[in-house]
């Protein structure tokens, strides 16, 4: 079975990667440091225990940052 000429190795590109400036990445890692010490709670004061909810807090908090 052949492959079209649409999804050859040539013509698929990779994703770009995102370039993140040095405080946001200092943001991410520190709010990512208090998730895995168990520190990281959220607005309403409960500890976060999910990974993609840090995650989300982490970037949230980079963005606000960089205003």
């Amino acid at each position: 079975m052949g492959m079209c000429t649409a999804c050859s190795e040539d013509s698929v590109r990779a994703k770009p990667t995102l370039k993140r400036k040095p405080a946001a990445k200092a943001k991410v890692a520190k709010v990512m440091d208090e998730f895995a010490s168990g520190d990281l709670k959220s607005s309403s004061g409960t500890p976060i225990t999910r990974k993609d909810q840090a995650i989300a807090v982490a970037l949230n908090s980079a963005r606000k940052s960089k205003k």
